[in-house]
């Protein structure tokens, strides 16, 4: 396991007085029960918002929370957890998601606090290689080989789906747990359908044939992200959707978002979405600034996944407090409420009642085939250019 240097927050800075670029001196002798609670109120607050640290090559440093509250003898407990995102999500924040639900186990554990940080793989990476690391981390696919070496293992794995686990083994040990679900999905204009003369019924039989061409200009039928992390090729492969011609494809190296709005610019028949896509079309058609589409939910595999794992760091209070809020967040009272995101659950019972998410819900309740949370960056390459090449 990696060693971690970890330093003491300079009392000051609870304060605002400075910012803590080097370890804390011995603490003044003060009244320990009055600036103790003083001190918790100030630093909850600092913590939530506005960081604990500053993520440039001059600037970073790890933070001993409990070294802080420890040395006026409070009995309080912060440990500090990652969140790495690497796909899109719903409609809401997986950062804003997890804080929310760290200040719920503040309000049922009193004197426990989590303080979550969004960070991107990029800067995970300097963290690390600089000696830094949290309590706990979240992460997407494509980010989990930075932590594989840290994690401690997971025996308790919950009510987790059998068919998502295995994803988070290493030699059949689980070090990850999936938390949140997300899915692809087929967004197709009917107009363009119609140009086509494809019956929106078949596109699935006909996605690549979705193609034509009016006056001068030719519109190609499918687009798809050139996402770096997820594999929106295998999604169609798994779904037998094969056949893909020469000229197919829109080809563009474009984010989510830009191929998003190229889409809903016209400038193609079909996008192969994530479920942030689907929001976003659905709210598009219900103000009237998208032309009706046709959606088709892919089911059989999604890598668009969401995992969390407890870092090898700290004390033994500190290691229990992190798996106490881990499995807290696969509790089924949490997971219902990652509705409230337009994300999916990773137990095997829904948490929709009605609407299009109940509908891919159901598509996405049914056994999935994924890829490791601890893939490296060039597997995914790798993996992406089978999978384009099966759809041929």
């Amino acid at each position: 396991m990696r060693k971690v240097e970890v330093f003491k927050i300079d009392k000051d800075y609870l304060s605002g007085e400075k910012k803590p670029l080097k370890p804390a001196k011995k603490p003044l002798k003060l009244n320990k029960k009055i600036f103790a609670s003083f001190s918790l109120a100030v630093a909850v607050i600092c913590f939530m918002c506005f960081g604990l640290f500053f993520l440039t090559d001059q600037n970073l440093y790890k933070i001993d929370l409990n070294s802080l509250y420890n040395d006026y003898d409070t009995g309080q407990n912060i440990i500090e957890m990652w969140n790495v995102e690497t796909f899109e999500g719903g409609s809401g924040s997986r950062t804003d998601f997890l804080q929310n639900m760290a200040i719920q186990f503040n309000k049922k554990n009193t004197g426990k606090y989590i303080v979550v940080k969004s960070l991107t793989a990029a800067q995970a990476a300097l963290n690390i290689q600089n000696g830094y690391l949290p309590n706990l981390v979240s992460f997407g696919v494509g980010a989990g080989s930075l932590f594989e070496d840290c994690l401690n293992k997971i025996d308790d794995t919950g009510e987790v789906r059998n068919d998502l686990l295995q994803y988070g083994q290493i030699d059949g040990v689980q070090y990850a747990l999936p938390f949140i679900l997300g899915g692809y999905t087929i967004i197709s204009r009917e107009s363009y359908l119609t140009k086509a003369k494809i019956d929106p019924g078949d596109i699935l039989q006909n996605l690549y044939n979705a193609k034509f061409t009016s006056g001068k200009k030719f519109t190609p039928a499918v687009g798809t992200a050139n996402s770096s992390c997820s594999n929106a090729y295998e999604a169609l492969a798994a779904n037998n959707i094969l056949g893909a011609l020469p000229d197919s494809f829109y080809e563009n190296n474009l984010t989510n978002f830009e191929m998003y709005t190229n889409f809903v610019n016209g400038a193609f028949t079909s996008l192969i979405g994530t479920t942030r896509d689907l929001i976003r079309c659905k709210n598009r058609e219900s103000a009237g600034t998208l032309q009706n589409c046709v959606y088709n939910y892919l089911g059989g595999y999604s890598d668009l996944v969401q995992y969390l794992g407890e870092v090898n760091i700290g004390s033994a209070g500190d290691q229990e407090l992190a798996d106490e809020f881990l499995h807290y967040l696969i509790s089924e009272n949490v997971q219902k409420q990652i509705a409230g995101i337009g994300m999916f659950s990773v137990l095997p019972s829904a948490i929709y009642s009605e609407g299009y998410l109940k509908d891919f819900e159901q598509v996405l309740l049914q056994p999935l085939k994924s890829v490791s949370a601890f893939i490296t960056q060039q597997q995914i390459e790798g993996n992406m250019q089978d999978s384009r090449a099966k759809l041929n």
